[in-house]
């Protein structure tokens, strides 16, 4: 075995004592922050209850809607969706995004008014699993789409119960990676948004 294939074997050993002991969702207790998207607890509510600390619903026009992190993570989930293309990510809710939301809402069967707002978040969440053996958080799209992978708190150093938004990926295998904060900003922009690669 090469020097490689034993640190990752290393690694892939430390991951998993690591779930083992901690358990996947680290059972968070307590809403962590207003200024950034987090989760307590089970993640099927994560991303509902953020649309009162955002002070409204995402939107094209909307002050909370330029230039930020939590726009930057719909259209995220819009684009593994099929819906809007990579380079539509770009964390502004513009007349693209507006469309593609509006699609998201009639594929999902809400009203599809083209608002991120309570009803929107909360199917979202229906769309959340655990991935990675409780490492990951993983948005799941519909079969033959793609995905998007958080970290949720427990996952890194921070134990705040705070997202990272990690990879953005089609069904196709084409991914986008994501650097910068560790920290999905409600307000403001501090999320690189990386290449494109296969």
């Amino acid at each position: 075995m090469r020097s490689t294939g034993r640190i990752a074997a290393a690694v892939a050993i430390l991951v998993g004592a690591t779930t083992m002991i901690a358990g996947p969702a680290q059972a968070h207790t307590d809403s962590f922050s207003t200024s950034f998207v987090d989760g307590a607890g089970a993640i099927s509510d994560d991303w509902g209850d953020h649309r009162d600390e955002l002070g409204g619903d995402l939107c094209q026009g909307c002050s909370n809607s330029s230039n930020t992190d939590i726009v930057i993570l719909w259209q995220s989930l819009l684009a593994a969706e099929g819906l809007l293309p990579y380079s539509g990510v770009d964390g502004y809710f513009g007349s693209n995004t507006k469309r593609a939301t509006e699609n998201w809402q009639d594929r999902y069967g809400i009203s599809s008014d083209g608002r991120v707002g309570r009803n929107t978040w909360d199917k979202a969440d229906d769309q959340l699993s655990w991935s990675f053996s409780g490492v990951a958080v993983r948005y799941e799209a519909g079969a033959g789409r793609g995905d998007v992978f958080f970290t949720r708190g427990s996952g890194r150093a921070y134990v705040d119960g705070s997202y990272e938004l990690d990879l953005l990926r089609r069904d196709s295998g084409v991914k986008k990676g994501f650097s910068g904060s560790h920290h999905v900003n409600l307000k403001s922009r501090s999320i690189t948004i990386g290449a494109t690669y296969s």
